[in-house]
Order: C-alpha cells, then sequence, then structure tokens
C-alpha cells in the first residue's frame, strides 16, 4: 500500500485507488500496475468495501466484478453514489457492458483486453486524475484566523507563527482545506502519512494528532473548540461557528 521511490504522480497530488473484488482476479498484474501509475493502492472485497470507499473517497475505484449477477450491479450503483471516484470496471465479458455503465460505471475493460490495454487505461486515468487534483491550488490557505503558507509549510494564528511538526502541520492543512466537512480518520491518516491503514489504526493516530493541534492552538491564545469531534464520523474545522459563539460571549 506504499508508493514505490520514484514512481509518478508523488508530492502532494498523490492519488488512491480502492481495488474492490467480487469474482478472482491477477492481482500481481493490477496492483503493481496501479502503484506504476502513481496511485497508492488498497484492496477491500463486498462486505467491507461501501463503508471503507465511504471514510476513505480515494480518486479512483477499480471493480472488478461480474456485472451479470444482480448483487454485483447494486455494488456498483452504491460505490457510485459513495464517493467522487472514478469508477472503473473490468469484467469477464462484454455481456452487461450497458448495465454496469446504468448502475454507476465511468470506464469499462475486459479481461480479454489484455495487461498492455489495461496499463494504458490506468496511465490514463492517472495523468487526468492528477491534472485534476494539482490545478489551481493555492500557495495560501486561510480559515478565520488561521493562515497557513504550503510551499514554506509554515502557520500562524492572529498572526503569531505556529510551531508545528510535519505530521501537525499536515492534519491542520487537510483540516483547512474540508473546512466546514468532516473529514473521517482515515481520510485524515492518509493526508498525514501518505498511507492507507485501517479504521481502527487512524483512529488512534488522529487523536493523537487532534489533542497536539487543539492544545498548540490553546496555547497561541485560539479557541481548540474550533476543531470539533463529529461523533462517530470523525473531525472538521468549523471556524465560523466558534467565531460566533465568540461574538455571543
Amino acid at each position: 500500500m506504499t508508493r514505490p521511490v520514484g514512481a509518478p504522480g508523488g508530492g502532494s497530488n498523490d492519488l488512491v485507488s480502492v481495488v474492490v473484488s467480487t469474482r478472482p482476479y491477477a492481482a500481481i498484474d493490477l496492483i503493481p500496475m496501479l502503484m506504476k501509475h502513481g496511485f497508492t493502492s488498497v484492496e477491500r472485497h463486498r462486505s467491507d468495501a461501501l463503508a471503507f470507499v465511504q471514510h476513505l473517497q480515494p480518486d479512483l475505484v477499480v471493480a472488478v466484478v461480474d456485472p451479470t449477477r444482480g448483487e454485483d450491479l447494486e455494488l456498483l450503483g452504491n460505490l457510485s453514489r459513495a464517493s467522487k471516484a472514478v469508477l472503473f470496471v473490468i469484467a469477464a465479458t462484454n455481456d452487461a457492458l450497458a448495465a454496469s455503465l446504468r448502475a454507476g460505471a465511468d470506464i469499462y475493460g475486459r479481461d480479454t483486453d489484455g495487461t498492455e490495454v489495461l496499463d494504458a487505461q490506468i496511465a490514463s486515468l492517472g495523468r487526468r486524475l492528477s491534472l485534476a487534483k494539482g490545478g489551481g491550488e493555492e500557495e495560501d490557505v486561510t480559515a478565520g484566523d488561521i493562515h497557513i503558507n504550503r510551499p514554506t509549510r509554515r502557520a500562524w494564528v492572529q498572526g503569531q507563527p505556529l510551531l508545528l511538526t510535519n505530521m501537525e502541520f499536515s492534519l491542520l492543512l487537510a483540516l483547512l482545506e474540508e473546512q466546514g466537512r468532516v473529514l473521517s480518520p482515515v481520510q485524515a491518516a492518509r493526508y498525514i502519512s501518505g498511507r492507507v491503514v485501517s479504521e481502527a489504526e487512524a483512529m488512534q493516530t488522529i487523536k493523537v494528532y487532534i489533542r497536539r493541534l487543539r492544545q498548540k492552538l490553546e496555547e497561541a491564545g485560539y479557541p481548540p473548540s474550533v476543531i470539533v469531534n463529529v461523533r462517530g464520523r470523525g473531525y472538521m474545522l468549523d471556524v465560523a461557528a466558534e467565531e460566533q459563539r465568540q461574538v455571543g460571549l
């Protein structure tokens, strides 16, 4: 689940893919191919695929399924609605192409296409997703009195420097980028470490860094309650609500 050194798409625009399988397939070909083209990849089976995709919000979902089965078409529909990821279906034959697309697939491939075609499709997806993800990033990110500069990886609160570790900075940046929206522990762990980890491991890790961030905000004279714990879902930065509370005091 880690990226090889020198793989395309490194840096802040790393791509994540989730491979969902309901039938046997040659993972020995697919996973290295995804990594080659800049995707950090993790495999999931039918039982936990949907919940994992909802938590992680990946860039690409590769569904190795049998579209002639009703349960697989239902899974495709659910995966399509679970995130904004591109949904790439790989099936054994061409039998249910239209049904797969109607269920929510964006791209369709067949086992018989061979590795060369599959490699080209994944390379194309990697290029397009990297461009879309990397385009238009601002150097500076601001929320209320919290300000971040990406290139220098420096942060300020109310004009005063906020001394953060690399992990703390990455987490604060993620919260600012997603301000007003809940960041699940799995998503947050991916931001700060570049790895896809289990939900249990993510929850343990993120608790520690959230506590440290709140402590440093408080030491800088800024309300730590600006980082909200949304029970059972994750964390969010709610600057607007905090400002309203301050006005009401």
